[in-house]
């Protein structure tokens, strides 16, 4: 229609098609009539003064926006979907069933009535905006940004939720509250209108937080099932507090949240309920403690405070530990931790407390920070990458095996009394003053640098195992078993004494020995195993064996002690470019290499069941250049002629005797030089002479006398004396 419009005794039917306002100029009216679809051009129209424009299809209400509504309904009355258009109306229904969008963006203007009706609203981005200079109701509905203009008083719906999805702008309208609830229910950032601060009810539903615009108080009741931020402000009043399980509330408060009166974020009179399964951030500007409203088990709780938080009483968080900023200090209280921790900015102060990392799947982070006492589950833990956790009391591991250890320190610091458990560590230190224990039992892996301090030390059944894939320095220590396996190359500490009580498995790493000593001080038995040492010394009183084959090295000084050995196999090599004494004990095999001057023992016995190495000729070989004489060889003394023919052998006659006959002639030949004299046997005794009778005179000729056994000097003449012996 591009002219104007009257309506006299007749009717238009329209409900299942499009009419089109077209006139070419404003002014053009609109007929209360039931239309299906509707369109206004862009210049203004006159709406009837009373009367209901129903539109059952859709409205398009052009770029016009100084319309003339004077007192009639406009009724989206579909039964299927319709949006209603950002337009200005006096009266606005929604009847029927279908759903119903409110525009997308624009100014939906109500300057009387808004019934929306039973059906199902979705807010997209516009605003409804209650416009009157009189009175209006804001009825119980889903908005997507809620205003109120102009200076009309306001009264809020008496029952059911004003759901506000986007901005509450209240202006400057005095408020009537009569029973409803004003929701917050987006799904971004949402805040409270400061100049609204009175409700009957007041329920927080928007996961993405809510934050309080000021001081608040709430009549019935206060229900928090997303997240409230509280900032300083105060939410008061006669009504009850709730915070649900899953819902959040982010305190800023020093005191925290308490359990009554006024102190804290939350100060209402009635009731007040925080949820074990609710969220908590602290963060506030200056230091806060929790407050004794803070239940003992909480779903989640981040620290976000510069200032520090410190907890009042032991607590147990079921859901993610987060630190943003700020310390959270346990004091002498218990943290269990059943989810997942991570520090972004802030750390954890436990020096006094306990610290149970709970979680019941693999991967829990353990973050560095001092602790009194550090608590595993029996499920693997990722230890921080970095720095160095601290434990000044216990430390129990738990049953895990496969923890992921890629860079900390692991520090006993406590001054009191400490046991280091079996727990594969990165770096392990002792710091402080306490006595320490190795475990009873177990190994202690050390994957990087092992620093034992000062401390005194127990040691009762442990391994202590270097395990790492890199180079590692065994330092000087008093272990029980002594353990590397692995690829990384291992150093032996430069001083000092690498005591080994138990066990020494070198492992088939590449060693480097420089200075320090290999002590086996067991009191039991042990053995001592095929590797290159520098000094090797065993004390105390336990049996020593050495290894069944291979070859034990030393570069240094072997000490064996007092103690008792059994061999079977092995070789002892001293082998060091200086010089080495080799001290009187069994070997089985006895080697030396190398070109230091060698010094046997000054007493015991060097006992060798296998091989030995060949000696140098001893004494050395005399200067070549002219051999020393020998000795004359004495001059055998014949026995005189037997007087007979008797074929006896002759008898050498008594000194005492008297008769006398000529000699045989002596051998004309002197008998060989001897060898030299350090070679040669001591003489043997003449035998004694007895006295024989006188012999029968013979013409036979005696044989000589056999020579004394005695070293005899060279002859000085070809032929015997022929001087009988006195």
């Amino acid at each position: 229609m591009n002219a104007g419009t009257s309506v006299g005794s007749g009717a238009l039917n329209a409900a299942s098609g499009t009419v089109s306002y077209a006139q070419a100029s404003a002014g053009q009216s609109v007929a209360a009539l039931n239309y299906g679809g509707l369109t206004f051009n862009g210049f203004d129209k006159t709406l009837a003064s009373s009367g209901t424009i129903g539109i059952a299809g859709t409205f398009t209400p052009g770029a016009a926006t100084a319309h003339t509504i004077t007192g009639s309904t406009i009724d989206f009355n579909g039964g299927g979907a319709q949006t209603i258009s950002a337009f200005t109306y006096n009266n606005l229904t929604s009847s029927n069933s279908g759903a119903r969008t409110l525009a997308s963006s624009g100014i939906i203007k109500v300057a009387g009535g808004f019934t929306p009706g039973s059906n199902v609203y979705t807010v997209t981005g516009s605003s409804v905006e209650f416009s009157s200079s009189g009175a209006q109701t804001i009825p119980a509905s889903t908005y997507n940004n809620l205003t109120s203009s102009s200076t009309g008083a306001r009264t809020l719906a008496s029952s059911g939720s004003i759901k506000i999805a986007g901005t509450f702008t209240p202006g400057t309208n005095a408020y009537t509250l009569t029973g409803s609830t004003i929701e917050y229910n987006g799904t971004g950032a949402q805040t409270t209108p400061a100049a609204f601060a009175t409700y009957d009810n007041l329920a927080i539903s928007n996961a993405a937080g809510v934050t309080l615009g000021g001081n608040t108080a709430v009549n019935v009741l206060s229900s928090v099932t997303g997240t409230l931020t509280m900032g300083t402000n105060v939410l008061s009043g006669t009504g009850d507090f709730t915070l649900a399980s899953g819902g959040g509330l982010k305190i800023g408060s020093p005191a925290g949240v308490t359990a009554s009166g006024a102190t804290g974020n939350i100060q209402n009179s009635g009731a007040r309920s925080f949820s074990s399964g609710a969220n908590y951030t602290y963060n506030g500007g200056a230091a806060q403690v929790p407050g004794d409203g803070l239940p003992s088990t909480v779903g989640s709780l981040t620290i976000s405070n510069a200032s520090g938080v410190t907890l009042g009483a032991s607590l147990t968080v079921t859901g993610a530990l987060s630190l943003t900023s700020g310390a959270l200090a346990i004091g002498a209280n218990t943290l269990t931790l059943n989810g997942s921790v991570t520090s972004t900015g802030g750390s954890l102060s436990s020096a006094a407390g306990t610290v149970i990392y709970n979680q019941s799947v693999t991967g829990q982070n353990v973050l560095a920070a001092n602790y009194g006492n550090l608590t595993f589950s029996d499920f693997s833990k990722t230890l921080a990458s970095s720095g160095t956790i601290g434990i000044a009391g216990t430390f129990t591991p738990g049953a895990a095996a496969s923890h992921t250890i890629t860079g900390s320190t692991l520090s006993f610091d406590g001054a009191g009394s400490q046991t280091i458990p079996a727990f594969n560590y990165q770096n392990l230190t002792s710091t402080g003053s306490g006595a320490r224990t190795l475990a009873s039992s177990g190994t202690i892996g050390v994957a990087g640098v092992f620093t034992p301090g000062t401390n005194a030390y127990t040691i009762t059944g442990s391994t202590l195992g270097f395990n790492g894939a890199g180079s590692q320095t065994i330092p000087a220590f008093s272990y029980q078993n002594l353990t590397s396996s692995s690829s990384g190359a291992r150093t032996l500490a430069s001083s000092g004494t690498v005591g080994v009580a138990g066990a020494f498995t070198p492992g088939t790493n590449a060693y480097t020995t420089t200075g320090s000593t290999l002590d086996f001080n067991g009191a039991g038995s042990q053995t001592i195993p095929a590797f290159n040492y520098l000094n090797l010394t065993s004390s105390s009183a336990g049996a020593r064996t050495l290894a069944s084959s291979g070859t034990i090295g030393v570069a240094g000084a072997f000490t064996p002690g007092t103690n008792v050995y059994t061999i079977t196999g092995s070789t002892v090599s001293f082998n060091s470019a200086s010089a080495q004494t080799i001290p009187a004990i069994n070997y089985n095999n006895l080697t030396s290499t190398s070109t230091g001057g060698r010094t046997l023992a000054s007493s015991g016995t060097i006992g060798i069941a296998g091989t030995a190495p060949a000696p140098a000729p001893w004494p050395p070989a005399a200067p070549s250049a002219s051999p020393a004489p020998s000795p004359p060889a004495p001059t055998p003394t014949p026995s005189p002629a037997a007087p007979s023919a008797s074929t006896a052998p002759a008898r050498r006659p008594s000194p005492r005797s008297t008769t006398t006959t000529s000699p045989a002639p002596a051998p004309a030949a002197a008998p060989s030089p001897p060898a030299a004299p350090s070679a040669s046997p001591a003489p043997s005794p003449s035998a004694p002479t007895s006295t024989p009778p006188p012999a029968a005179p013979s013409t036979t000729t005696a044989p000589p006398p056999r020579p004394c056994l005695r070293r005899a000097s060279p002859p000085t003449s070809t032929s015997a004396s022929t001087t009988p012996p006195a």
